[in-house]
């Protein structure tokens, strides 16, 4: 049944033999039935939300096209609109091409290095943004975070996360940073005065293509691409609401120990 595409089946508890190798064997076998039935489920999900993420774009620009062929007087706005919607869908692609690139099983380049300047250099970049609406970014941090890490996909998720938290705050307000290592990871921790979100959409904030409910425009992708970029490093990162208002972003990350001596180029 499982060759014809049935994953839903478990059999330990038929097989019985809870302590041999028989046991063992069906446990696995149910294990690994049940991990290619929530791939199969993600994959699923995944196709029908690009899908509907591209018809929305493509969509706009039929209408644009039809304008201009009855309103030829209308070309400037009608290929300023279609330039937009291709500017959209660009951003939407690369989006996923960066998400598909954090698949568990896609090679990665991983460095050892510090994490401070990496942080400092978004920090400072936010803060510089954040003065035209009258927001501040600080950054609070140890001496020196060593981790080994692939740098462009942190970098990233880091920038998507506090840009994210800068787009919420409202004037007047600050974005805190904080990282601090513990005797096995680095915590960073994002906290905003924003708006926070609905307690019902925590659960599902970091899969592809969901939105807040104060969110109606982005891709939807840049919070799953940072969730992955985590998990990839065998870190985590969650969301919480912080009283009285607002959203604390936490990322963990392994700490690289004062033992570690791995060549920058070793391959993951």
């Amino acid at each position: 049944r499982a060759a014809q595409g049935n994953f839903g089946d478990r059999i330990a508890p038929i097989v019985g033999h809870n302590y041999d190798e028989i046991g063992d064997l069906a446990k696995r076998y149910d294990a690994m039935a049940e991990k290619i039935n929530g791939l199969l489920k993600r994959q699923k999900t995944l196709f029908h939300d690009v899908s509907h993420e591209l018809r929305s774009p493509l969509a706009r620009i039929d209408v644009a096209l039809a304008l201009l062929e009855k309103d030829p007087t209308k070309s400037r706005q009608a290929v300023e609109r279609i330039e937009e919607e291709v500017a959209n869908l660009d951003t939407l692609v690369e989006a996923l091409l960066t998400y598909a690139r954090l698949d568990e099983n896609a090679p990665m380049h991983f460095e050892q290095t510090d994490l401070v300047p990496i942080l400092e250099t978004i920090v400072e970049d936010a803060d510089f943004e954040g003065s035209a609406k009258n927001v501040r970014v600080t950054l609070t941090s140890d001496a020196a975070l060593p981790v080994r890490v692939h740098i462009d996909s942190i970098a990233s998720a880091l920038e998507n996360l506090i840009r994210n938290a800068l787009r919420f705050s409202p004037a007047g307000s600050t974005v805190s940073v904080t990282a601090r290592k513990t005797d096995s990871t680095v915590t960073v921790e994002i906290c905003d005065a924003g708006p926070g979100i609905a307690e019902s959409d925590i659960a599902r904030l970091f899969e592809p293509f969901v939105r807040g409910s104060n969110q109606a425009t982005g891709s939807g992708l840049g919070l799953a691409i940072a969730k992955r970029a985590a998990l990839r490093h065998g870190g985590t990162l969650n969301a919480q609401n912080i009283a009285p208002h607002g959203l604390k972003m936490r990322l963990t990350l392994p700490l690289l120990s004062a033992t570690e001596h791995l060549p920058s180029d070793t391959p993951n």
